[in-house]
């Protein structure tokens, strides 16, 4: 196994890696919508936030030498508003974004 480490001014307060190479294939962790460059706050929009966390994939895919086109799986979950308490029409204006923007990361 190997791990895979990106460069981040943000400082690890756990035991985590972004990603780990485990029989010729890579895992990556959950990536959060922060600025591993910069260290700058979180967007305060799901948009931004959304393009953020994509943004933190292709840092990893990069450690690792890979590229978006090698991806066989992936999956997405976006946080919840309100604290767990989203309407339905929040959670279905949030699936259609991720959608969306998935769907430009990928194209």
């Amino acid at each position: 196994m190997k791990s895979i480490i990106i460069d981040s001014k943000l400082e690890n307060k756990g035991h985590y890696v972004p990603g780990v190479i485990s029989k010729g294939m890579l895992y990556i962790s959950g990536q959060l919508p922060v600025h591993h460059e910069t260290g700058a706050p979180l967007a305060d929009n799901i948009t931004q936030q959304t393009l953020d966390a994509l943004h933190n994939v292709e840092l990893v895919l990069d450690a690792a030498g890979l590229k978006k086109e090698n991806i066989t799986s992936f999956k997405m979950s976006p946080s919840s508003l309100g604290g767990g308490k989203q309407t339905t029409t929040a959670g279905e204006h949030i699936s259609q974004l991720v959608e969306t923007l998935i769907g430009r990361f990928f194209f």
